[in-house]
């Protein structure tokens, strides 16, 4: 069955409660060990020297201890979960060659050529066969997309404005601004002192000094081995400093400019010629630059352009169904079909397997042996638990909808459930490697003030930072009189959400969502103690109160204390599950037979 669509690039699509999804998910196979998500960041292979790469039985991706890992299992993720980007290139793919063939655009294998020597320049000393091999790349398919790019820069080419160039050199003459280090800059050189040696230099270029020669000597800029060349330059070229290119446009041939400040440094600035004025031993200059000039451009209208012809184009795609049927039954001819032309899906397939397939293995390694783990050790996630994560996911993504968050990630509900149990699977393997920390129950008054430089809103704090700080220093005293920190936090506290009495909760190291100023002050009191200067904020200033720690806290607050431990175990627990899934993977004997 296809499915029909009013717009096709999927890769445009918003991300609808994408930021959401953030639990890794691989979908359980047939015939594969029970799977769910990978943590992010580890892979089997970084274990190194527990694993070990051969051909394989047919239709086995890997082993893990004997037990089997699928290829059908591991195409079908990733044709669900990856096949959309790969498809959408195609299907523009094709439709740029069409509308080049109506039109009698054709790329040369000259071109090709051209583009390809660049990039064995721009990688060296690497060779450029083992970085399109690293890839997961051919030669055939970095030709295939540089001719695209080059069609798809014709088709546009029509539309792109002229726009005005010159060949320029240039003096850069630097200096350290105080907010600016001076190693980061590159020099120690005061303002007045660059100033003065500009001028000084603009003086001897008008009594006859070879701007070049002066450029040589004196120059700050990269240009300086070429004479302060700066080339053929345009409005937003690329490596090339605006305010310069700016003052060389506004120049006359064989005209130089005054002084031009700018934040670091003063330019001293000579047009060389024009493209309306220079000499034929400077045609190859400026067509490169023209050649620059409609790449850049082009690639800001070529998307819209392509969009456009798609969109009168009549396009179909197969749906997630379609490309994971029924262990025995083959996938469709057709991944897409563009007014009747195939995307072939055993195409998209092997890409798909190629880009994709080693990441997928290597999850479902890693999820064999944690599900493995979790029996031994009795770990257990209820479906109570899973019910709570799913209904704060709601709320989060709300006013979206979780459906429309699944489809767009290509999952079911099902997937989500196991994606939330493998992560809380995963924390419950490490948490108890998480060691404790010291805990405080805290109370807090805030005074709020006016950020420089921020718009007034309804509610917002209108006192100066001045007036927020005497007070803060009056309800200091008032402190110190005796008067008790939770009425006069109830008066004059600005905390949002505002709390009974300040309370701002038990407080542990690394807290989410707590500035870091007040959560290290309260950290460090003592039981009843409270700051003895006001903590400065970014929206104000702070007084804190410690009204019990982890370790004299009266029994009424344990359970207060066990959640926050808990929150903290699981927090710093993602922090030690790449090496946790490592030191589990040692302990496995791992056999790849799909691998980058």
């Amino acid at each position: 069955m296809f499915v029909k669509r009013s717009s096709v690039i999927l890769s445009t699509l918003a991300a609808v409660a994408c930021a959401a999804f953030t639990s890794p998910h691989i979908a359980r196979g047939a015939d594969a060990p029970p799977s769910h998500g990978a943590a992010a960041g580890v892979f089997a292979t970084d274990a190194g020297g527990v694993y070990s790469v051969a051909p394989g039985p047919a239709g086995v991706a890997a082993e893990v201890d004997g037990r089997r890992i699928m290829t059908r299992d591991v195409m079908a993720i990733c044709l669900r979960k990856y096949r959309a980007p790969i498809i959408d290139q195609m299907v523009q793919d094709y439709v740029v060659d069409r509308e080049c063939g109506r039109r009698g655009i054709v790329v040369s294998e000259a071109e090709i050529d051209a583009k390809i020597d660049a990039m064995r320049k721009a990688v060296a000393p690497q060779a450029l066969e083992d970085v399109i091999a690293e890839h997961h790349s051919s030669m055939a398919e970095v030709r295939l997309a540089h001719k695209h790019k080059i069609e798809r820069t014709r088709l546009v080419a029509d539309q792109i404005p002229a726009t005005k160039m010159t060949r320029c050199r240039a003096i850069l003459v630097k200096f350290a601004p105080s907010d600016i280090p001076a190693p980061v800059v590159g020099t120690s050189r005061r303002e007045t002192d660059a100033l003065a040696l500009i001028h000084g230099l603009q003086d001897q270029f008008t009594k006859g000094a070879s701007f070049a020669d002066l450029a040589a000597k004196y120059s700050d800029d990269a240009s300086k081995s070429r004479g302060g060349d700066l080339g053929v330059v345009y409005a937003g070229a690329r490596d090339s400093d605006p305010i310069a290119v700016e003052a060389a446009l506004a120049l006359a041939k064989g005209e130089t400019s005054k002084p031009v400040r700018f934040r670091e440094g003063y330019w001293l600035v000579q047009n060389i010629s024009a493209g309306d004025a220079h000499g034929a031993d400077e045609a190859p200059l400026y067509k490169a630059a023209q050649d620059r000039y409609v790449d850049e451009q082009a690639q800001f209208i070529s998307p819209k352009f392509v969009v456009d012809l798609i969109a009168k184009s009549r396009v179909a795609f197969a749906s997630d169904a379609d490309c994971a049927p029924p262990a025995g039954k083959p996938l469709p001819e057709a991944a897409a079909t563009v007014d009747g032309h195939v995307i072939p899906m055993k195409d998209v397939a092997a890409k798909c397997l190629a880009d994709n397939g080693p990441r997928v293995v290597d999850i479902l390694v890693q999820n064999d042996i944690v599900d493995r783990e979790c029996k031994r050790r009795n770990i257990m996630v209820t479906s109570s638990e899973i019910d709570q994560r799913i209904d704060k996911l709601r709320l989060l993504i709300a006013p979206h909808t979780l459906d429309e968050g699944l489809t767009v990630r290509h999952m079911t509900l099902d997937d989500l459930r196991d994606s939330f149990q493998q992560e809380m699977e995963r924390t419950r393997l490490t948490v108890d490697r998480v060691k404790p920390a010291p805990m405080a129950h805290c109370r807090a008054i805030l005074v709020k003030f006016l950020q420089a430089g921020s718009p007034i809103t309804p509610g917002a704090a209108l006192r100066s930072d001045d007036e927020a700080l005497r007070l803060i220093q009056t309800i200091q005293t008032q402190l110190k009189s005796g008067k008790e920190f939770a009425i006069l936090a109830a008066q004059y506290s600005e905390l949002d959400p505002k709390t009974d009495g300040g309370d701002i909760g038990v407080l542990y190291p690394a807290m989410h969502d707590m500035d870091t100023g007040i959560l290290n002050t309260g950290l460090a009191l003592t039981k009843g103690m409270t700051t003895s200067e006001p903590i400065k904020t970014v929206i104000g200033y702070c007084l804190v109160q410690s009204v019990s720690t982890s370790a004299d806290h009266p029994k009424s607050e344990d359970a207060a204390y066990a959640d926050a431990l808990r929150v903290y175990q699981e927090q710093q627990a993602q922090t030690l599950i790449p090496d946790a899934m490592i030191a589990l993977i040692k302990k496995s004997k791992v056999v790849y037979y799909v691998h980058s």
